[in-house]
Formats: structure tokens, C-alpha cells, sequence
């Protein structure tokens, strides 16, 4: 509840502080159940920190964006309730003095429609209160939300690297251990059709035996044993091309990184 608290802390809209401190249950609840559902998709990886404090910062968005549109620094809340509205939904009721004026105002938490699982709270706020136009703390926490989604873009881009360098790390050892004949059953496994097996001499017609083969089923045969060899020259060189590309993989990454560092 790392933004939620802080927000509490630093704001000095005693109405916004009352209503982020009463609704930090529903918030946290909410932020469970989010990191619930993304780490319940296929390939999913843990959610870190810092994607709760995303998840966080977008479900408190919202609800600064509505209590302080209509309310100011000064204003002296007379009282203020939490509780259930008749539909099940979070709600926060209370007076607001203003210029020597009492204002109502109340605000229901409904979970809005979204992506599947990914519900998200709308609040909707009635009051006599005349709207400020004050969205400094909203667009504040628009700021961070766009900068820690650009960071949280640059880390997925950086993990999505680590995996592939990792992975070429352990095919380049697999593969740095196989002997000629191991390359022979390994392509075999992965391609067979690379190797020529079929006898079809008979097939040519003569001229081509002619002018390929000069004639002789014996150069026929020995072709086959040397294409046969250099598929395996070829393929041997995947380890070679492994090797570059780990390179190649290594100074994206150290590039990426330096451009964490800078956001």
C-alpha cells in the first residue's frame, strides 16, 4: 500500500485522506485478487513489486480524480461515514463546510467493467459541491502511471532478453559436447529430410547422368556421400551461429539496460 499511504500522508485534502484511508481494505483486496489473476495465465511470472505498485497507482487513480474535482485544501469536513450501499457497493457519505456553507457529498466504489478479471473501480460522486477543476494530483498520478508503465515495458524487454540468452546459453553447451556421429543422430531427430538416402539413379535421365555424374553410378554414389557430409559441416555450424548470436543478444541487452537506467 506503498502510494495509497503515501497519498494519505502527503496530501493535505482531508477529505481525500479520510476516503483513500477507509477504502485501504477494498484496495488491497483488490490488488490481490489482480496479482491473483495475472499470475494465473499461462507463462505467467511472479508479479515483483514494483508491478504491485502499478497495480496500486491505477486502482487509486480514479478515486483522487473524483474527490478532489470537487474538493479543495481548505475545505473543513464536518463529518464523514463509511459503509454499504443498498447495491453492495463501498460507500462513503459525509457534510463539507466551505466559505461558512455545509456541502453534501457521497462516493460509491462500483467495480467497473473491464477485461476479463481485470475489473476495476468507478466512483461515482454526488455532491452540491461545484466542481474546482484542481486535477494536479490526478494528472501527478497519470505521470507516474505513464512512467512506471514505460519502465515496466523496458523490464519485460529486458526479461524477454535474459530468457533468450539463457536459453542459448544451454543450447550452445548442449551442443558444444556432440561428436560428428552425435550430429548425424541429431539431425536425423530434428530433420532427416537433410540427408540424401534414397538410391533414385535409375530416375535420371542419361544425358543428366551424362553431364552430372559423368556416367559412372560410382561418382553418383560418392556425390551422395559428400553432400551427406557437408549437411553435416553445416549443420555443425549451428554452434558457431549460437555462439554470435549470444553476443548479439548480450550488447541488446546491455543497451536496454542503460535505458532503464535512464527512465
Amino acid at each position: 500500500m506503498k502510494f495509497t499511504n503515501q497519498y494519505i500522508e502527503s496530501s493535505k485534502n482531508q477529505v481525500l485522506k479520510n476516503v483513500l484511508n477507509s477504502m485501504k481494505p477494498q484496495i488491497e483486496k483488490k490488488i490481490e485478487s489482480t496479482i491473483k489473476w495475472m499470475e494465473s495465465e499461462k507463462n505467467a511470472m511472479p508479479v515483483t513489486e514494483f508491478g504491485k505498485e502499478c497495480i496500486e497507482l491505477q486502482l487509486i487513480h480514479d478515486i483522487c480524480k473524483s474527490i478532489i474535482s470537487y474538493t479543495n485544501e481548505d475545505d473543513m469536513l464536518l463529518w464523514f461515514n463509511a459503509g454499504t450501499s443498498v447495491k453492495g457497493n463501498f460507500e462513503m457519505t459525509g457534510e463539507i463546510e466551505r466559505g461558512g456553507k455545509r456541502y453534501s457529498f457521497s462516493t460509491e466504489a462500483i467495480i467497473a467493467g473491464g477485461y476479463i478479471q481485470r475489473d476495476h473501480y468507478r466512483y461515482l460522486t454526488k455532491t452540491n459541491l461545484p466542481k474546482t477543476g484542481n486535477m494536479v494530483l490526478a494528472k501527478e498520478i497519470k505521470k507516474v502511471i505513464a512512467l512506471k508503465n514505460k519502465k515496466q515495458r523496458k523490464m519485460d524487454d529486458i526479461s524477454r532478453l535474459e530468457k533468450h540468452i539463457k536459453n542459448a546459453y544451454v543450447k550452445s553447451d548442449m551442443l558444444s559436447k556432440l561428436t560428428r556421429e552425435d550430429w548425424i543422430e541429431y539431425i536425423n531427430a530434428n530433420d532427416a529430410n537433410r540427408f540424401i538416402t534414397n538410391d533414385n539413379w535409375s530416375e535420371f535421365p542419361q544425358d543428366h547422368r551424362d553431364e552430372i555424374f559423368q556416367g559412372s553410378y560410382e561418382v553418383y554414389k560418392q556425390w551422395i556421400v559428400d553432400t551427406n557430409e557437408k549437411t553435416i559441416d553445416r549443420a555443425m555450424e549451428e554452434s558457431t551461429h549460437i555462439v554470435n548470436r549470444i553476443a548479439y543478444l548480450e550488447k541488446d541487452l546491455k543497451k536496454e539496460q542503460e535505458r532503464l537506467s535512464k527512465i
